[in-house]
């Protein structure tokens, strides 16, 4: 979950959204343990300021009125509301997986720019049940959906959703607006929709452009998470995970592929 789902409660303004095609990347985790040991008391920190204890910390002017949101959201809340926001932004210690851009090149054979990397970085980790074996299977979905990150949005033209119900599209231009977009092409305005729920963004609705910019790899996680793809991947059943994200087994061959790769340098 978006840091900025918690920030948005507190005081949602247009011109507060902070860095909205950052959401999952704006706090290092190093700033956001820091914060939790503040509001824990902890005896290294108790009785001296929050910002005092980040000092020294190379905090952007978006990541500090993040914080200071954050902090004026718990001082309104409670503490309830601070034992959530550890629990569902998960700040416990765990691992945290990490792609580089050599192991990313050897599995997909195409070159990712530092935006996308860190991105997908920070996505990953968002993933249900997130291990090797769950990131793999993840990786070879999107490198084949997306003829390795060659298409961020689908290539037809989105006429054939228009007026598509069961897609949520009820308005004219739905179709166009709302057709396939990010690394397992989110369609229609329904997904759209909860997806931007998800994710704390409501520039979501203003169409595929914008989700094929700035949400290639969040808009993969939500899709991923939604379908609860987790469960087949954990059982390494690649036919299972390909069906529930194609409808069929299109491309089989081509996602197997991925995954060997991914898996020989990940695993």
């Amino acid at each position: 979950m978006s840091i900025y789902k918690y920030i948005q409660l507190y005081q949602p303004t247009k011109n507060q959204t902070l860095a909205a095609n950052e959401l999952i990347t704006d706090l290092p985790k190093d700033i956001l343990k820091t914060f939790t040991e503040y509001w824990k008391g902890s005896s290294k920190i108790k009785g001296s300021s929050l910002f005092y204890h980040l000092k020294g910390k190379e905090l952007e002017p978006h990541q500090s009125q993040a914080l200071s949101f954050l902090d004026a959201y718990f001082v309104n809340k409670g503490k309830e509301a601070w034992q959530k926001f550890i629990k569902d932004y998960s700040l416990e210690e765990k691992k945290e997986f990490e792609i580089t851009y050599p192991e990313f090149a050897e599995i997909s054979r195409v070159t990712i720019d530092e935006y996308r990397l860190k991105n997908l970085n920070n996505s990953i980790n968002l993933l249900q049940n997130v291990s090797p074996l769950v990131i793999c299977h993840f990786l070879a979905q999107v490198l084949h959906e997306s003829g390795a990150l060659r298409f961020s949005k689908e290539l037809a033209s989105g006429q054939a959703y228009e007026y598509r119900k069961d897609l949520g599209n009820i308005y004219a231009g739905d179709g166009k607006k709302y057709k396939g977009a990010g690394g397992i092409q989110l369609t229609g305005r329904h997904n759209y929709q909860k997806f931007s729920d998800w994710v704390g963004d409501d520039r979501v609705m203003e169409g595929v452009d914008y989700v094929a910019k700035h949400h290639f790899w969040t808009s993969a996680v939500w899709y991923w998470n939604s379908r609860n793809l987790s469960k087949w991947a954990l059982k390494d059943d690649i036919r299972g995970v390909t069906l529930r994200v194609n409808g069929g087994y299109n491309g089989l061959a081509d996602r197997e592929f991925y995954l060997a790769r991914a898996k020989k340098v990940l695993m």
